[in-house]
């Protein structure tokens, strides 16, 4: 009788854990990425390099999510970006996001989404599901957005 108790608790475990991981819906064949532009009329691309970057420093508040590389003259900004959701676990993701500047516009770009719970030990993992990619793209989504307020937010910005 005990090892049916134990049998039983372990096949619940093993389900649960297996339905509720970032496993939520079918694989995905494709990369999860995504990209937009914003015009920015009337900025230029020293302007917008700075505003970009102190963008990124006030939305990028968690320690591991880092500016990599800044190149004012290239006008390209890169680094890692986290963010959390919870379906059934909190989960952690990290992407890699890249801002392209020139005079009167901008692009961000969003790629390489993995994650992991942060009670993981074992770090993180390539995240590949319909549902991850669906949670990517929302907080995508919403970063665009943040950005283009904070443009917005500083453009009548006179003493």
């Amino acid at each position: 009788m005990k090892k049916y108790i134990i049998l039983i608790a372990t096949l619940v475990c093993l389900l649960m854990f297996s339905s509720c991981a970032v496993t939520m819906g079918d694989i995905v064949d494709h990369q999860i990425e995504d990209s937009s532009i914003i015009d920015c009329e009337g900025w230029s691309k020293d302007e917008l390099f700075d505003l970009a970057t102190k963008w990124k420093v006030e939305i990028f508040v968690d320690s591991e999510a880092v500016i990599e590389h800044k190149d004012r003259e290239a006008g390209t900004i890169f680094g890692k970006y986290v963010f959390y959701f919870t379906d059934f676990f909190r989960y952690q993701v990290r992407c890699t996001v890249l801002v392209d500047i020139k005079d009167e516009k901008m692009r961000i770009s969003f790629k390489d989404p993995y994650y992991k719970t942060p009670e993981s030990k074992i770090g993180y993992l390539k995240l590949n599901t319909v549902g991850g990619e669906e949670m990517c793209h929302q907080e995508w989504a919403r970063m665009h957005n943040a950005l283009v307020e904070y443009i917005e937010s500083n453009s009548n910005d006179e003493w």
